[in-house]
């Protein structure tokens, strides 16, 4: 049985293999119970195209994938060819180099997520070219949630879903809310909330295939311990 609300523009973010996956969930549960509607928006962040190939509602070959909610255009994929070679030694950018662990130098980037490796996440980001593609396409999407909020009078409302053990979640999770607050300011709007629903590692160490291999866990462990202090390093910076 659909149920009534009052409508608050609200942008959902998934961040991740986790974060998107939850927000596939998210969206299934909100059009089954509340339907269609023009202030809710989702849109998937991540680097790996087969995680998106379970969430969108069709199949390359046009049938209904029956797992899938969300549409193409709701998905936003951190992977394009040209960024392959941007860890290359003669290649890399000053931006990316400064922070970069040199023995990630020289990796090739690939379409098939960080590999649990949260640098690589963050390079596949703060990109020149993935970072405009990634901006234009929220930038999009937010200044319709404004539009709303000009219409309704009321703040916009944006939820980050992500898991931090993974590459991808874990090396996004600072800058992408960085990017949204860069959009919101651009376009002189302050009604704005960001709140964030973090997955801890430990939500993955029951899984069969991570639990058997303890590097993985403690790779996963040390994702999401590096994560939550770069959180809460950030959430205590005094506002100047």
């Amino acid at each position: 049985e659909k149920t009534s609300a009052t409508p608050v523009p609200t942008v959902v973010i998934g961040l991740g293999g986790l974060g998107i996956k939850t927000l596939n969930m998210l969206k299934g549960k909100f059009s089954r119970q509340i339907g269609n509607s023009d202030h809710v928006y989702f849109r998937a962040i991540d680097t790996d195209e087969s995680e998106f190939i379970q969430v969108r509602k069709l199949r390359a070959d046009g049938w209904r994938n029956p797992n899938g909610e969300l549409e193409k255009e709701e998905t936003i994929s951190l992977y394009d060819p040209a960024i392959a070679g941007i860890l290359g030694l003669a290649t890399i950018p000053p931006y990316i180099r400064s922070w970069l662990n040199p023995q990630l130098i020289g990796r090739v980037i690939q379409n098939r997520g960080a590999q649990q490796t949260r640098q690589i996440g963050r390079a596949m980001l703060v990109n020149s070219i993935s970072y405009e593609y990634v901006k234009k396409e929220l930038m999009a999407v937010i200044h319709q949630a404004i539009a709303r909020t000009n219409k309704d009078n009321a703040n916009v409302n944006i939820l980050i879903l992500a898991g931090v053990s993974g590459g991808t979640g874990s090396g996004t999770i600072i800058d992408l809310p960085y990017m949204v607050h860069d959009i919101f300011a651009t376009a002189g709007c302050t009604n704005y909330r960001i709140a964030g629903y973090i997955y801890t590692p430990d939500v993955q160490f029951a899984i069969p295939e991570l639990a058997a291999n303890p590097a993985i866990i403690n790779n996963l462990a040390n994702n999401g311990y590096s994560a939550l202090k770069e959180i809460d390093y950030f959430m205590n910076i005094e506002e100047t």
